[in-house]
Order: C-alpha cells, then structure tokens, then sequence
C-alpha cells in the first residue's frame, strides 16, 4: 500500500504505468472488504486525479458513487471521496470540455445529486464543506441539470438553506454564495426557497453582522434576496406578509458603538467615513429598494405605499443630498426615490414636502434635484436626478402645470426662475452644453402631453429694451445662436426635442412659431444643408417641420420635397436605434431623452408620411404651374400667327375691292356688258371673305381675353412661390 502513496512523490509515471496504476486502485476500491483498503485506495486515486485527471475520471467515478452510498458512515473516506470529485470534476488547464464530460459522467443518474445533497446532512465540517464545493462545481459545469437533479430531491432545498443557520462562517459563506447562483434564474427555486424561511434567516445574518458596516457578507445576503425578489410575485407578497419589507429602512443607519458599550444608531447623511464595503453593501439596500418597486405589476403599487409609510422617502432625500455620502450611493439613492415616487401621487407629495438647506435658506426637494441635474459636475448624478424629475412630473398634471406656471415672470419662483435662465442664457453652454439639454428636458417633461401647460408657458412674455417678447421665440432664438455659433450638438437636440413636444398638437403653439418668419427660415436652412450638420440635429428639424405642417392648416412649409431622406437619417442614427433606460452610460453617448426617444419612434413614421404629401403636393403645384407657363408661351405664339395671318387677309380684301372697284370704273367707261353672274360670283366671294375676316377679329377679340385671364392667374401664382421663398431674378 505504501507503493500507491509514495508513488506520486517520484518522478510522473508513464502514461503506461499511470494506467496499470490507476487500474489497481479502482480493482482495490471495487472489491476490497475491509473500510481502511478502500479509504487507501481513495487517498491514491486522489494524488493521481490532477495530472490524471481522464483517465482516474472515466475509470474510478462509477466506484465512488458506489463508496457514497455504501461507506455512508465513514467521515473520512467520504470527505475523500468527495474531494476527488471536485478535483476531476473542476477546470484545470486548457481543456474546458474535459470537466463537462466527467460532470456528465456523474450527473448520469440524476440520484446521485439526491445523493450529495443526502450528505449535506452531515455535520462534519470537511463533509459539509466538499459537498458545497462540488455542487458548485457542478453548477458551474451544467447549471440547468443541477437544477432539475434539486428540484426532484425532496429535501434537497432545505439541505441547502440549513446551511444558512451553519455557525462555522466558511460553509454558511460558500453555502450562501451556491444559493445565489442557484436562484438567479430559476423561478421555481426561487419560491421554494423563499419558502423555507430565506428572508428571515438573511435579515438574522444581516443584523447579526452589522447591516451596512458589515462584511461581503451582508452584500451576499442582500443579492439572495434581490434574485428572490425580482419579478416574482409570490415571493413580494410573502415579503410582504412577514413583514420583511418593513425591515428594510432599518437597513439604511449605520450602528455606533461608544466605549462604554452603547449602541448608537447613525443616518447615512451623518456618516464621514465610508470604506468601500460600506459603500457596496449601502448600494446594494438601494437596489434591494428598487426590485421592490420597479415596473408595472399587481405588487408595485402596494410596495411604493408600504415604503412611502415608512418614511424611507425623506431618509433617501437626505442621502442624495449629503455631500459626505460618496456620489455612488447619492446616485442609487436618487434612483430609487424615482422608482418609489414613479406613478404614485401618494408618495409624490411625499417627495415635494421635503426641503434641504441651501445658503440657511430652505429649498424644495424639487428645486433641488433640478440643480442637481442642471448645474452639477457629475454626468451620473446629473443623469440620475433627471431621471428623478421625470418620475415626479410623469403623468402628473398638477406637477406639469406647477413647473409651467413657474416660468411665468409675474410668478419668479425658484424654479421658473432657473429654467429660464439656463434656456436664455447660452454663455454658460459654451462650457458646459448639458446643462441646456437636462433644463429642455425637463421642461419638455413638464409639458409633455398637457396643453394646458403648454399655453400657460406660451403666454409668457418677458421685456426686454421696451419690447414685449414671447418665451418661445427666446427658446427659438437660443436654437438659432447655438447653430450659428457651433455650440455642441447636444445643445439644439435639447431645444429641438423640447419645441417638437410644445408645438405637437398644439395650434396655438404652432401659429405663435410660424409668427416670426425666421423661425422657419431658419428650420429650412437646417434641413437644406447637405454636410456639417448632426444627423440628429438634420433629423430633428425635420421632425418639427412636419408637426408645424400636420398641426396647422393655414400655412403650407416650402421645403419638404428633399427632407424625406433627413428623417431616415435620423431613424438610423445610434441616438433612435438605441434603447437606453435610464439614459446614456457615457457623456459622449448622451442624445435623446429615453421618453422622447419613444415618442419619437411613435410619431416619427406619421410625419414622415406627412413630409411625403407635402413634397408631392409642392411638386404637383410646380408642375402645374410650369405647364401653365409653357402654355401660355404656346398661346403668345398661336396670337402672333394669328395676327400676322389676318394682315395678309386684309390686303387680300384691299386688293379684290380695288380690282372690283376697277372692274366698274372700266365697264362704265367703255360701256362693255359685265356678265351679271360673274359679278354676282365676285360679290359672294367678298361677302365671304367679310365673313371669315370678322370670324377671325372674333377669335383675336377671345384671345385677348383668355391671354389677359392667364397674366392675371399666372401673377398669383408668382405670389404664391414668392411666399414659399422663391426667387424670381429677373424682378
């Protein structure tokens, strides 16, 4: 025997030696009677599974399944057993396949998973510990097979969440760690689990540790319960029902303890010093947040009230807020206020009621986070509070008239006073081009489906040098000086998004922007340009010239026959084909709002066709108006004709009475008889002649006519081009 442990330590065997070898050992643990000859033969087998890893694997796997069923009550030789499984069961080297293929092997019988989750049961330490690191070996070979083989063991999940309760940290650990892959995407283990008391046992460790000041630990909790929690339904409402969900703000303190043993509890906003596990398990609580109330489903609604009720809106506020919290958790905290404030009016005035310090004066949570996104530095906080705002102001008409009314210069609140400004005011956009695109956005949000908004906004004047000047012909103004001085891009897609919001399905809206012809003189600029101009920006013009066009009937735009290809531009471009959530992951990706986004992708197909009618309409009149023109040119020429024939005619007239005249003078003078019937001939000649003469002073008298109806359409129509910006050179 002493062969077989000695053997491993010399130099490697030959492939023909390891065989013979590896050939004994698996004899010996077939066949061998006695408990210490199959436990050496184990031991063997183990020193030879790494560098051996095919052949001990094809060879012995079958005689170990064999020694877990029968040498159940041997700690030892079971902890061996099961640690040369996972040795040849694990990756090693290049060869990935190889440890799929010995899994296969195992996992055959799917008892055999029965089997290992069987020996969960044992209390040994290195038992327990073997089992957990095969199964999650396994796991990571074929996830889905594991499942079933758990799924069909009767007690197989209860195995495993006892581990939980395991006093000895390294099993509880690997044991927690092999939930959460387990649970990450299977539903139905999801449930049971939930089932067996998980979200109790969790809080237990969670406290036990210390909530957010405790180890990865408590971040491994929280993502068991997160994957537990998401998008079942089931398992929200026995959240619910055991009152877990009411634990969760208790999650957000920190817990000082004094030297002489007392526990102080400290709000997030209080603390000064944040280690980097502080931090992830502090972000990890604000997801947790927000799997309870993201999306649309019979459990949102009651999750956001139960929240809401437990003051965790004003605690998140005050996070956000805190400069001492490190941006990360700022962020998430935003974020999850959103979630809990999103189409719930409940929680929304909850929201507006609170207020921060700003320069020892109060101001609103709503002014706040529109700084926040306005005039802050960090893209990401920028990003996240704006995402704040539109979850209060959508759907919310009170809110969106609030917000217009602000605008208003007899109202000057806060809020107006900052919206207007950051519009107007495009010196502060040469540095910093977002901070127009996060207030056109917001403002746009304010107004977004909400007419009442939009003409309390459009009834804004403001004086300027004597002059009364309206709100949106300042936007329009702030759109034309960003094209003309090159400001960034992002500076006219926010002012474009927000004027295509204002003018949709608004009349009024529509009449005050075409007021002032260089508006849509400059709209037309935009779209005829052929290079140097943003896609977007090309695209988005386009956009707004058509909802001008299909929400106003008395004005017909003059430049739709080449636009048609701009809006393709526009729906190919990344900003449209794109599908972000929250918004850009990069500054530099950072476009279109995701809510106008979608209402582009709505509305922009219903434009285009509009754009398409009007190219063939204007197209159709220029045809028709060319045709009017060769015709009349026709006619001008037909008249000529006409005029220089009827001249010959009437000297052919001039000539026959002169000879007719002649004719008489003679036949008196020489008294010679005219044959009366050749002068009765002539005469009829003449009268016929006078007949055809007067015929055709008749169609002179109609052409002048028809020539005088044709001057005086063709000048309308010179007037009608001349308003659609036609050029005449010759005038």
């Amino acid at each position: 025997m002493d062969y077989f442990f000695s053997r491993p330590q010399q130099q490697d065997p030959t492939p023909k030696d390891a065989t013979a070898t590896i050939d004994k050992l698996c004899d010996r643990l077939r066949d061998a009677t006695l408990l210490e000859d199959r436990r050496s033969a184990v031991q063997g087998l183990r020193a030879l599974a790494r560098d051996w890893q095919l052949l001990v694997g094809t060879k012995a796997i079958p005689a170990f399944i064999t020694v877990l069923r029968n040498d159940r009550m041997d700690v030892e030789i079971i902890k061996l057993t099961l640690e040369t499984l996972n040795i040849l069961c694990s990756v090693t080297g290049e060869d990935i396949n190889l440890a799929s293929q010995l899994t296969e092997i195992f996992i055959k019988d799917s008892s055999n998973i029965t089997l290992i989750l069987d020996i969960l049961a044992e209390l040994d330490f290195y038992v327990r510990f073997n089992s957990v690191q095969l199964l999650t070996t396994l796991f990571g070979n074929v996830g889905s097979a594991l499942h079933e083989g758990i799924l069909t063991s009767p007690l197989g999940i209860s195995r495993l969440i006892d581990l939980l309760d395991d006093r000895r940290e390294i099993i509880r650990n690997d044991g927690l760690l092999l939930l959460i892959s387990l649970t990450e995407k299977n539903a139905d283990i999801q449930k049971i689990v939930a089932f067996e008391n998980a979200f109790e046992r969790l809080f237990t460790i969670i406290f036990d540790e210390g909530t957010i000041d405790g180890g990865i630990i408590v971040q491994d909790c929280l993502q068991l319960m997160q994957n537990l929690l998401r998008h079942n339904a089931s398992n929200q409402n026995l959240f619910r029902e055991t009152s877990c969900i009411k634990q969760v703000p208790k999650l957000l303190v920190s817990r000082f303890e004094h030297p002489n043993g007392e526990v102080k509890e400290v709000s997030l906003c209080d603390i000064s010093e944040w280690s980097e596990q502080k931090t992830q398990n502090t972000i990890f609580v604000l997801e947790l947040i927000k799997v309870l109330v993201e999306g649309v489903n019979q459990n949102t609604v009651v999750n956001q009230n139960l929240l809401g009720q437990s003051n965790i809106i004003r605690t998140l506020f005050e996070t956000s807020m805190a400069k001492v919290v490190p941006n990360e958790v700022r962020n998430h905290a935003l974020l999850a206020i959103a979630d809990i404030i999103k189409h719930n009016d409940v929680n929304r005035d909850r929201f507006s009621k609170c207020t921060m310090k700003s320069n020892e004066s109060d101001i609103s949570s709503v002014m706040a986070i529109l700084q926040t996104s306005i005039n802050k530095n960090d893209f990401f906080e920028r990003v996240c509070s704006a995402y704040l705002f539109r979850s209060f102001i959508e759907d919310n008409m009170d809110g969106q008239v609030f917000v217009a009314s602000s605008v208003l210069p007899q109202n000057s609140t806060p809020i107006g006073t900052l919206l207007v400004t950051s519009l107007t005011d495009l010196s502060l956009s040469v540095r910093d081009p977002l901070r127009i695109w996060f207030s056109s956005n917001a403002l746009m949000h304010s107004l977004f489906h909400n007419t009442h908004a939009q003409d309390i906004c459009l009834s804004a004047h403001f004086e300027e040098h004597g002059e009364s000047i309206v709100f949106l012909h300042k936007v329009c103004y702030s759109l034309l000086c960003a094209s003309r001085d090159g400001l960034d891009h992002r500076v006219q897609i926010g002012l474009l998004s927000l004027l295509i919001v204002w003018a949709f399905d608004n009349t009024k809206v529509v009449k005050e922007f075409l007021s002032e012809g260089s508006n849509m003189q400059f709209l037309v600029e935009q779209i005829s340009q052929s290079s140097g101009i943003d896609p977007v920006v090309q695209g988005l013009s386009v956009f707004l010239y058509g909802v001008l066009y299909k929400f106003n009937d008395d004005t017909e735009p003059d430049q739709p026959a080449k636009s048609c290809d701009k809006v393709q531009r526009l729906k190919e471009t990344k900003a449209v084909a794109a599908n972000d959530k929250v918004n850009a992951t990069k500054e530099e990706d950072l476009a279109l709002d995701p809510i106008f986004l979608e209402f582009t992708r709505t509305h922009l197909d219903t434009i285009v066709k509009g754009v398409t009618v009007i190219a063939k309409k204007v197209s159709g009149k220029v045809a028709v108006n060319q045709n009017n023109t060769n015709e009349f040119e026709s006619m001008k020429e037909k008249l000529k004709e006409l005029t220089e024939s009827l001249k010959k005619k009437d000297d052919e007239i001039a000539q026959l009475r002169e000879q007719i005249a002649q004719s008489d003078l003679n036949a008196k003078q020489t008294n010679v008889l005219v044959d009366v019937e050749e002068l009765k001939h002539l005469r009829e000649k003449v009268i016929e002649k006078d007949e055809y003469i007067r015929a055709i002073e008749e169609d002179q008298e109609d052409l002048y006519l028809l020539t005088a109806d044709q001057e005086i359409e063709i000048a309308e129509l010179k007037e009608k081009l001349k308003a659609y910006g036609e050029v005449f050179p010759d005038e």
